[in-house]
């Protein structure tokens, strides 16, 4: 695991589908509302480019984003949560995601258990998909 103040990244066991096969398995067990999945090794490959498996999901809770964004509507522009599964040069999978640290800088704002608990949810979800 690498933890830097701006994002957090996992090595996964898996492929990259299998990994965002499994994120989305937990996110719907969890009744977590899937917003969008972005495939950009296919939207490089459609338009005859090339670059590494890269997806993204975006999840949450809009109940919690909408309280936060009520606090500072500035967060809208990282809101909702993002999960990159990304395969890199040596062929290795990670999973990598904003550091809710982003909220207290970049917006400054310090609901501490909105943040414990978006720290929480992030770290069980990619602890249970790596392995």
């Amino acid at each position: 695991m690498c933890a830097q103040n701006r994002f957090i990244k996992k090595k996964s066991a898996f492929s990259v589908q299998e990994t965002i096969d499994k994120l989305e398995a937990i996110l719907k067990e969890k009744g977590i509302a899937v917003f969008a999945k972005i495939n950009h090794f296919q939207n490089a490959k459609d338009i005859d480019l090339e670059m590494n498996k890269s997806q993204v999901m975006l999840f949450g809770n809009p109940k919690i984003g909408t309280l936060m964004m009520q606090k500072n509507i500035f967060l809208s522009l990282d809101l909702p949560l993002k999960i990159a599964i990304v395969k890199d040069d040596s062929s290795n999978v990670w999973v990598v995601y904003n550091s809710t640290n982003i909220f207290r800088e970049r917006y400054d704002f310090s609901d501490s258990e909105i943040i414990e608990r978006i720290d929480t949810l992030l770290d069980t979800i990619t602890n249970s998909i790596i392995k």
